[in-house]
């Protein structure tokens, strides 16, 4: 056994903790959970909606799969992680700049409120959010009230995303979770009149279980 912890300290341990294989391992992590959810997605797709609710294959991938992937990578990705970096280095600059200069009560207090993490994550969440909302009220809609509608579900769906992306630092829950409310919602748009209401509150369901995975 001595051998055997010699040898791994020795030769395995400096391959392991090589800051290339630390850099790279996340990012090898990330890139195999993106294609399962990619995997699973398009499974749903071609098993539960081709031939039962929408016959065209394009329609389904890019609405389950392609869609999905494309505005989690831009809302998530590169504007909720954008804002964290930038609140990130924020922090540093005023944890050094008020370390070396003399500030109000009143300013050192809300400065204080703008920096802590919490208040911070909740920003940049509902920010991202507000954004993905507005962005889905680009198109036509049958009147205000269906466009007041999707900018609500849209909001919801985006305070639920970033949430999950920010407990689990990854896109593939946010993903997921965007997928099967797609699903559902690509679904009830084929379905007939009695199936709607049920396919509604699965897409409610599937956002509120989202969330709730993003308190445990």
């Amino acid at each position: 056994m001595q051998a055997i912890y010699r040898f791994s300290e020795k030769y395995i341990e400096p391959v392991t903790d090589h800051w290339a294989i630390r850099s790279v391992s996340p990012l090898a992590t990330e890139v195999v959970k993106l294609i399962a959810v990619k995997v699973f997605l398009g499974y749903l797709g071609s098993c539960y909606l081709i031939n039962s609710c929408c016959s065209s294959k394009k329609i389904i991938y890019n609405a389950i799969v392609l869609a999905p992937f494309q505005e989690e990578f831009v809302f998530r990705w590169i504007l909720l992680r954008g804002m964290r970096w930038t609140q990130l280095n924020y922090n540093h600059v005023y944890t050094y700049f008020s370390s070396h200069s003399g500030q109000s009560g009143h300013m050192h207090g809300v400065m204080e409120f703008v920096q802590r993490r919490g208040n911070q994550k909740l920003f940049r969440i509902r920010s991202t959010a507000l954004i993905f909302a507005l962005a889905h009220l680009v198109g036509d809609y049958p009147d205000k009230l269906s466009g007041g509608a999707q900018f609500v579900r849209s909001f919801m769906g985006g305070i639920v995303y970033g949430h999950l992306v920010e407990k689990y630092d990854s896109l593939a829950p946010a993903i997921l979770s965007h997928g099967i409310h797609n699903t559902f919602t690509l679904a009830s748009r084929y379905s007939p009149e009695s199936m709607k209401s049920l396919l509604f509150v699965c897409s409610i369901l599937n956002r509120l279980v989202s969330y709730l995975l993003t308190k445990f």
